[in-house]
């Protein structure tokens, strides 16, 4: 078998145990929906082929100068227990794939482990959340990433409402450590609700 062959079966075959495991995950959601929100849990999923006229990879600045088509995955859970009325729990996971035709030395897949908790006292509320993401690129290990924001909420006035945060993130390039990275974000943004609480401007 030629190596062009081998790739469409490979292909072919990946396309369709996704496209299986991607009705499941969305039939487990809409069983989920029937049930008025009352699960603590929520499962979703997409599939779709992408044309690119040139194929790259942003992260390395690696363009190949060729055109492919790619099926593309997505899956995600999100499970948010209850935990008193004031507080709030959330666990979540993502996951994302690409398949490339021609080109499966950019084959990408993500996978992404998220937390957050967050309390609410009088006109104050806060959160913190985490985020990991260890990604794949042509088979092989390709970035780890750490995501850390804790964010702050007060309301001053009836119709006012400001929140300020922090985000910390640092990204390893396994396999190119001169590309590693330490980000630091602060945002301070100030609510204003009209219309009786039914629009706000920024």
């Amino acid at each position: 078998m030629v190596e062009g062959t081998r790739i469409s079966v490979i292909f072919h075959r990946t396309a369709t145990a996704m496209a299986a495991a991607c009705i499941l995950a969305m039939t487990v959601q809409s069983a989920t929906a029937q049930n008025n929100g009352q699960k603590p849990w929520s499962v979703s999923g997409s599939l779709g082929v992408q044309y690119n006229d040139n194929v790259t990879t942003d992260e390395t600045d690696t363009t190949s100068n060729q055109s492919d088509k790619s099926l593309q995955l997505e899956l995600g859970g999100l499970y948010k227990p209850k935990v008193g009325e004031k507080y709030g729990l959330e666990l979540g996971y993502d996951f994302s794939q690409s398949l490339w035709d021609k080109l499966p030395e950019f084959d990408y897949q993500s996978h992404y482990f998220s937390t957050s908790a967050a309390y609410a006292f009088g006109d104050w509320d806060a959160d913190l959340s985490y985020g990991f993401n260890y990604s794949f690129l042509d088979r092989g290990d390709f970035i780890a990433m750490h995501n850390i924001t804790p964010r702050l909420g007060f309301v001053p006035k009836p119709n006012l409402y400001t929140s300020a945060s922090y985000s910390f993130s640092r990204k390893n390039f396994l396999s190119d450590n001169a590309r590693d990275g330490v980000n630091h974000a602060w945002s301070l943004t100030q609510f204003i609700f009209f219309m009786e609480n039914k629009a706000y401007a920024l």
